[in-house]
C-alpha cells in the first residue's frame, strides 16, 4: 500500500504560548508493509507521541515585560540596577547586540550561572519570534533562584528596528 505520514505541528496555540523547538515538525510515517505487525505500527505512533509531549512548552506570560522604549531610558539614565543580557550565541553577539549587554548565550540545560549578578535586575533578550530563547533562559535561572528577570518585548529585532543603541564586539 505504500506509506502514509501524519504531520503534527508544534506551533503556540496561544499568542503567549510558544514551544522551545516551535520551527520543528513531527512526521510520523506508518508503513502499511504486512511484515509489520499492528503492535509495531502502534508503538511506532505512541513513541511519536511521546516525542512530541516531551517539548518543553515555555509559557512566557511567566515574566515581565520591559520594552524597548524603558529599557532605553533607564540606560540613557545610566541606571547600574539592571544589567542587560543578550542570549544569542557567541557569533551573532559579535555581530551586533545592545549598548553594554553582556553575552550569556541560551543552552538547553544551564550549569552555572557563571558571575552573572543577584542584586541587579536582568533584562534578557534574543532574536526571536515570541522571546523563546530568553524566556527559557530566566525560567532557567529561575531554578538558581534568580528572581528579578525581565523580559526585552520584541527581542533584538525590536530594538533595531527602533534605531536604538547597538554595539559590535570583535573577537
Amino acid at each position: 500500500m505504500g506509506e502514509r505520514s501524519i504531520y503534527l505541528r508544534a506551533w503556540p496555540t496561544e499568542r503567549n504560548v510558544s514551544w522551545r523547538f516551535y520551527k520543528a515538525w513531527f512526521v510520523f510515517s506508518i508503513y502499511n508493509h504486512n511484515e509489520m505487525s499492528r503492535v509495531y505500527k502502534i508503538i511506532f505512533m505512541l513513541s511519536g507521541f511521546v516525542a512530541l509531549a516531551a517539548c518543553h512548552c515555555v509559557y512566557a506570560q511567566d515574566f515581565p515585560y520591559i520594552s524597548p522604549e524603558e529599557l532605553n531610558d533607564l540606560l540613557k539614565k545610566g541606571d547600574n540596577s539592571i544589567l542587560v543580557v543578550d542570549t544569542q550565541p557567541k557569533g551573532a553577539y559579535n555581530l551586533g547586540h545592545i549598548k553594554g549587554a553582556i553575552n550569556f548565550p541560551w543552552a538547553m540545560e544551564i550549569v552555572s550561572p557563571g558571575d552573572l549578578p543577584r542584586n541587579k535586575t536582568l533584562i534578557l533578550y534574543c532574536d526571536c519570534a515570541h522571546e523563546e530563547d530568553s524566556t527559557d533562559v530566566a525560567r532557567q535561572l529561575e531554578k538558581w533562584d534568580y528572581i528579578d528577570v525581565k523580559i526585552l518585548k520584541g527581542g533584538w529585532s525590536g530594538w533595531q528596528k527602533l534605531g536604538y543603541p547597538t554595539e559590535k564586539t570583535s573577537d
